[in-house]
């Protein structure tokens, strides 16, 4: 009986020395950007002044019809929302017709504005507080003070400049009423150089070899259509897609990883940056439907694709994945043309 005792007691005892293994540390999940709103620039009618911001939560599936006007009730935005970007912690919001860029706090009020434009189209943020705004009329590129809101300067650009984007120190800029796509040296605030493209140069994005490509319309359907690729390290022309004489192509974005391009061209098209002709195929079937804008959303691909109503009222945003299957839709404002992603 005490043998068993002691063997018991022993037993006990090895079981409370027992040390416990120490937990191992659970790791931390990357963070990345989820980009859960979307504002939409609503254009508006001409000249009646009733351009709006509609936002909307991807994630909830909340929308605020008219967030500016939510946010801020006192203030009209203006004529002619053109579009909308996101400088650090600041919106830009640029207002064609009423000649002036309207600016808001993280919280989206209104703080101030840059006026003196003529007819602003879009703003590219560069470093050190400037950017450069394209104009439909003024012959001109205004460069810009981010943080005081101020006119710092002029690059003489003849026609009616449009998209443009950044690459190292060097700015290209599309020209609808030129056969050129322009090259500014963001140091000197100097066109340096040009690649000659066709007439209609409005949108432009950079695809992940070194190559631009540039989406080239007509507005009064009177010119050939065109797509170039030019690469930028040599700016060189590499490939000329030319569009049927009856298509009429608009709104060129690319994918995150940036190797597909998506446009509308009635329908809504893809192809990869390597195809050697445009896409047969089309990835949304627009029939019955007239398609104005389009965006991606860098989380997800997502495709947001704006429908002009036969009556030109509120337009509707159709929601797609990256395969083209329908998510969703909701409302918008007056000819809601350009989208923006934000966290």
């Amino acid at each position: 009986m005490r043998k068993l005792i002691a063997i018991v007691f022993i037993c006990t005892l090895l079981v409370t020395c027992k040390k416990e293994r120490p937990q191992m540390p659970v790791p931390t999940a990357i963070k990345t950007k989820i980009y859960t709103k979307v504002f939409v620039a609503n254009q508006g009618f001409y000249q009646q002044n009733n351009a709006s911001i509609t936002l909307y939560d991807e994630t909830q599936g909340l929308i605020s019809s008219d967030y500016f006007k939510v946010k801020n009730p006192t203030t009209e935005l203006g004529d002619i929302a053109q579009s909308i970007s996101k400088i650090d912690s600041r919106y830009f919001v640029v207002v064609n017709n009423s000649s002036k860029i309207v600016v808001l706090d993280s919280n989206f009020l209104k703080t101030g504005e840059i006026l003196n434009l003529l007819s602003p189209r879009y703003i590219l943020p560069l470093s050190n507080n400037k950017a450069y705004v394209t104009d439909l009329k003024a012959n001109k590129i205004a460069i810009i003070n981010t943080a005081t809101l101020q006119i710092t300067g002029h690059i003489n650009c003849s026609g009616w400049t449009e998209e443009l984007i950044l690459i190292d120190n060097f700015a290209y800029v599309t020209n609808y009423k030129k056969s050129y796509l322009y090259i500014v040296n963001t140091t000197t605030d100097a066109i340096t150089d040009s690649i000659a493209i066709t007439k209609g140069a409005e949108a432009i994005v950079a695809d992940n070899s070194h190559n631009i490509w540039v989406l080239c319309t007509s507005i009064y359907n009177t010119e050939k259509k065109y797509l170039h690729k030019i690469n930028h390290q040599t700016n060189t022309l590499v490939n000329t897609f030319e569009f049927a004489e009856t298509q009429s192509p608009l709104q060129l974005k690319i994918s995150k990883d940036k190797t597909k391009l998506y446009f509308i061209n009635k329908n809504v098209f893809v192809m990869n940056t390597s195809d050697s002709q445009l896409p047969t195929n089309y990835l949304i079937d627009g029939t019955g439907k007239n398609y104005f804008g389009l965006a991606l959303n860098p989380s997800n691909n997502n495709i947001y694709v704006s429908e002009i109503p036969p009556s030109n009222g509120n337009c509707k945003i159709h929601i797609h994945k990256n395969t083209g299957e329908a998510i969703t839709t909701f409302d918008a404002g007056v000819f809601a043309q350009y989208i923006l992603f934000d966290k």
